[in-house]
C-alpha cells in the first residue's frame, strides 16, 4: 500500500493515540486533530488522501466538518476519501451517514486490519460497516485486546493505560452530577465519550451500559439511568482494577530494567571549576 496522508478528527484523546500509532506503523503520515472546525482549518492547509472524522466532536461534528472540506475539494484539489467513525453504528446509522456524504463508516473503535480494504481500494468489503467488537468475548482480558490494537508495543500500552486511570475518576464524577441535575444531554454526550474509551480495552459490558445510558440521555428519559449508571459503576470498576493492576507490573519491570543496565566503569573524573 502507498503511503497516504490521513487527518484523524476525534475529541478523545486515547482514540487519537491509538489511531495515529496504528496508522504511523503501517506507514501513513497522520496528522491528528480534536474537533471538526480544527479538521477542516487542517484541510485548508493541506491535501489529504483520508479524512477519518468522528461522529460527535465538540465544537464541529463530523458531519459538518465533512460538509466543510468536500466545499473547499471542490474548489481546488479532489476531495479526500471521508470515513466516519462512529460509535453508532448501526445499519440506520450507516445510511444516514453514507447520505450525508460520507464515502464510508467505519465502528469505533477500530483495529487497523478492519480499515485495510478501506485504505487499498477495494470495493467488495467497504459497502458494509465495519462492527469492531463482534469478536471480542465479553470476559477477554483487557490487557490482551490492548495489546492487539497496538502491535504488543508496552510504551503505547502503559501511556494509554495510564491517561484511561487519570481521566476516569474525573468522567465518572461528572456522569453522576449530570445524572443529579438532570441533564439528559449532558449524561448522552458523557456517556457517548466513555463509550468510545472502555472499548478500547475491550470491556464489552461497560460499553453496552454506556451506551444505553448514551441512548437514555438522548431520549431525555433518565428515570431509568440511574440504575443503568450503578450497573456501569461495577463494570469499570472492575476493568479499572485489571488496568491497575497491569499499570503496577508494568512499572515494576520497568524499576527492575533499569536496575539491571550495567553501570559505567571507572570513577568519574571531577569536572574542575
Amino acid at each position: 500500500m502507498r503511503t497516504l496522508n490521513i487527518l484523524i478528527a476525534d475529541d478523545q484523546e486515547e482514540i487519537r493515540t491509538i489511531t495515529s500509532h496504528q496508522l504511523t506503523r503501517a506507514g501513513h503520515r497522520v496528522v491528528a486533530v480534536a474537533n471538526g472546525m480544527e479538521a477542516v482549518k487542517a484541510a485548508q492547509q493541506v491535501r489529504f488522501d483520508v479524512a477519518l472524522l468522528d461522529e460527535e466532536m465538540p465544537v464541529m461534528g463530523g458531519v459538518e466538518a465533512a460538509r466543510g472540506i468536500r466545499q473547499q475539494a471542490s474548489e481546488s484539489a479532489a476531495s479526500p476519501l471521508l470515513v466516519a467513525v462512529t460509535a453508532n453504528a448501526t445499519a440506520q446509522d450507516r445510511e444516514r451517514l453514507l447520505a450525508a456524504g460520507f464515502d464510508h463508516v467505519v465502528g469505533k473503535p477500530f483495529r487497523l486490519e478492519s480499515l485495510d480494504s478501506i485504505l487499498a481500494g477495494v470495493p467488495a468489503s467497504t459497502s458494509e460497516t465495519i462492527h469492531p467488537h463482534g469478536s471480542q468475548a465479553a470476559d477477554e482480558d483487557p490487557i490482551d485486546v490492548l495489546s492487539r490494537r497496538v502491535n504488543g508495543d508496552r510504551n503505547l500500552m502503559r501511556k494509554l493505560t495510564a491517561s484511561f486511570l487519570r481521566d476516569l475518576p474525573s468522567r465518572m464524577n461528572s456522569l453522576r452530577r449530570a445524572l443529579k441535575r438532570g441533564d439528559a444531554s449532558k449524561v448522552g454526550a458523557l456517556a457517548h465519550a466513555l463509550k468510545g474509551t472502555v472499548a478500547i480495552f475491550g470491556a464489552s459490558q461497560a460499553r453496552a451500559r454506556s451506551e444505553e445510558l448514551q441512548n437514555l440521555g438522548r431520549s431525555g428519559d433518565l428515570q431509568p439511568a440511574h440504575s443503568v449508571f450503578e450497573s456501569l459503576q461495577a463494570d469499570v470498576a472492575q476493568l479499572e482494577r485489571k488496568l491497575r493492576g497491569y499499570a503496577k507490573s508494568a512499572k515494576a519491570a520497568q524499576r527492575a530494567k533499569g536496575r539491571s543496565r550495567p553501570q559505567p566503569s571507572g570513577r568519574r573524573r571531577k569536572k574542575r571549576k
